[in-house]
Formats: structure tokens, C-alpha cells, sequence
């Protein structure tokens, strides 16, 4: 997996590459992600270490005319498209595209819901087509989620049937200490005709 790593690099040398790369082609948006996080980590805005910034909002909004917020976006965009797979026509051209994509925290699941833009959208999906995909996603996830909780719960209700029934049949109650089966239920409150039914039903399906 590829990932935006520091680079010794002085600020000057960072700044070098920024300026290079602000209005050039659109792709450029990942390595002027990359210099962003060279200076935002190794905090080369200060002046300490070159720079003549307290912090790194000042420094964006002073050195660069943006807003803090929107460096972090390009450095959350560059990290997220150096993550997609490459050599294809469907890198994307800006960070905006790829922002629905950080609303998701699994790298995978990032790279999914990209491909299944790019398949529904063709090759460059705006960054509403991309919203609209992860959004699908995750409620399609949030179905599958749902289904899962109710087989779950399905399991667990044939499980305790199962166990009441064998209970009755072996008279575990009298091992108990009970007189009957509904003696047993009525002292762990349990609903005589719900149990009845469950286990009818489960005779029933046997």
C-alpha cells in the first residue's frame, strides 16, 4: 500500500514543489497533498525550522491563500488516491472527488466504492456521483448489518427453543425442584403461551 511518508526535505524544497505544481495539471493535487504533509509534519512552518509561521494554519492561509481545512484536504486526498490502483485512466484528476471517500475508515472499503463509481459513472465521477455511491453503500451495508443481527437473533430464538424443549421432554424441571414443566416457566416469569407457541412452532419445522 502506498502511503505519504516525510522526506528530510527543507522548506524551501517543499515550497519549490508546491509552487511547481499550484495550476498545473489537475492530478497535481496529490503531490501538493504530499509537500503539505512534509510541512505540516516536520512542522517546517516555524521558524525554528525555516519557516516564519506559529502554526500551520497561518501558514496556509498567509503562504498559500487557503484555509487550513483545506490543506488537510489535499493531504487526505493525496493519501486516499496514492491508496486507489494505479496505471488506469480513472486516477482521480482532484481532491474534491475523493471526500465522500474520506468519510470511510477502511482503505479497502475507500477502494470499492471508487471502482464501483467508475463503473456506474465512467471514468472521472464528479464528487456528487462519488457521495451517492458511498452513500449506497452504506445502506447497503447497513441492510446486510440488519439481516445479519436478525439470523442472529433467529439462531439464538431455535437455540433457546431447542433447550426448552429438551428441558420438558427429559422433566428437567423435577430435577429442579419443580412439579411441572408450567410450574418451571411461571418462575422464570416466562410467558406460558409464548412458550407454547414457540414450541409447536418448533415441532412443527422439526
Amino acid at each position: 500500500m502506498n502511503e505519504l511518508t516525510t522526506t528530510g526535505r527543507t522548506l524551501a524544497e517543499v515550497e519549490e514543489s508546491i509552487q511547481r505544481h499550484i495550476g498545473a495539471a489537475k492530478e497535481s493535487f496529490m503531490k501538493i497533498g504530499e509537500d503539505l504533509k512534509d510541512v505540516r509534519d516536520n512542522r517546517l512552518y516555524k521558524p525554528e525550522n525555516g519557516g516564519q509561521y506559529g502554526t500551520f494554519e497561518d501558514y496556509c492561509r498567509e503562504r498559500w491563500g487557503f484555509s487550513r481545512v483545506h490543506g488537510h484536504r489535499l493531504i487526505v486526498g493525496a493519501e486516499i488516491a496514492l491508496a486507489l490502483p494505479a496505471g488506469n485512466n480513472a486516477a482521480p484528476t482532484s481532491e474534491r472527488q475523493l471526500r465522500p471517500l474520506a468519510t470511510i475508515p477502511e482503505t479497502e472499503e475507500r477502494r470499492l466504492a471508487w471502482e464501483e463509481a467508475v463503473r456506474t459513472y465512467g471514468p472521472q465521477p464528479t464528487h456528487d456521483q462519488v457521495r451517492a455511491i458511498v452513500e449506497r453503500r452504506a445502506q447497503r451495508m447497513s441492510l446486510e448489518e440488519a439481516e445479519a443481527i436478525i439470523e442472529r437473533g433467529r439462531q439464538t430464538f431455535t437455540e433457546v427453543v431447542t433447550s426448552l424443549k429438551e428441558f420438558r421432554d427429559r422433566k428437567g424441571y423435577a430435577a429442579a425442584g419443580y412439579h411441572s414443566f408450567e410450574d418451571f416457566c411461571r418462575a422464570e416469569r416466562l410467558d406460558l403461551d409464548i412458550v407454547a407457541f414457540a414450541l409447536e412452532l418448533e415441532e412443527v419445522s422439526a
